[in-house]
């Protein structure tokens, strides 16, 4: 950016205080200088993710023991059934 006249708003310059029009320009030129590059970051942190998921699922469903409860749920009815009497029809 280049004023003939730029006014600081502090003693270190590093804030200037710029005419809406110029601050607007200077804000689309930004966005539009970075937007393929945040499509990128976007697209790469998306993939990490999935992949960082597919791993961790990986290795839960390799360690995955059941626990007692577990156990028992999936043969309790076929139990229970074996074990009661069956009534003759009338």
């Amino acid at each position: 950016m280049t004023t003939p006249a730029a006014y600081f708003t502090d003693r270190g310059k590093s804030r200037v205080h710029l005419e809406p029009d110029v601050e607007n320009a200077i804000l689309e030129a930004i966005a539009k200088t970075s937007a393929e590059w945040k499509k990128a970051k976007r697209q790469h942190d998306r993939e990490g993710r999935a992949k960082e998921r597919a791993i961790e699922e990986a290795y839960y469903k390799r360690n995955r023991s059941i626990s007692t409860k577990e156990a028992a749920f999936r043969v309790m009815r076929d139990a229970y059934r074996a074990s009661t009497p069956r009534r003759a029809a009338a």
